[in-house]
């Protein structure tokens, strides 16, 4: 199952009075939410707001009933229903086929102090360079991630 809404109607075609029968064309309207597994997504300002002041650049990491959302930058997750998805619904930034592959240089787990505990995540920085360019530029980068406990040096990534 997955968050929809949908739209039903019947529209009479013709009816005979004396055998009293009728004939009805029905219609089913089904709008999917239009989120998959591992997209990330831009929300806008009044929803980040009512997830308690969530970042407004979140991961989907689960698609059920609801669509399930974590913030990389600080491991708040949160669950938004069919219903809040359609009152203010957005758009996924980017799929998994559109993201760049990178090799992980460095990572650091991060004080669990500083980040919210989750089990299924831990914050962590990492460094990394593009995959087309190891060995050839020197240029690395710094990001935070939610997959600190299953990145590890010389390891690829999305």
């Amino acid at each position: 199952m997955v968050p929809c809404k949908y739209k039903t109607s019947q529209e009479l075609i013709s009816h005979d009075t004396h055998s009293n029968t009728y004939n009805y064309k029905y219609t089913f309207s089904v709008e999917i939410v239009p989120i998959c597994k591992d997209n990330i997504v831009c929300l806008p300002r009044k929803l980040s707001q009512q997830l308690g002041n969530m970042g407004p650049l979140a991961v989907c990491f689960r698609v059920t009933g609801s669509v399930q959302l974590v913030d990389p930058s600080n491991l708040k997750v949160a669950e938004i229903s069919s219903n809040l998805f359609w009152r203010s619904p957005f758009q996924s930034l980017c799929t998994p086929s559109q993201l760049r592959e990178f090799f992980i240089l460095q990572v650091e787990l991060a004080d669990s102090k500083d980040a919210s505990s989750s089990e299924k995540f831990l914050l962590a920085d990492v460094w990394v360079a593009k995959v087309k360019e190891v060995g050839i530029s020197d240029q690395q980068i710094h990001t935070k991630t939610h997959l600190g406990h299953l990145l590890n040096p010389g390891d690829t990534a999305l």
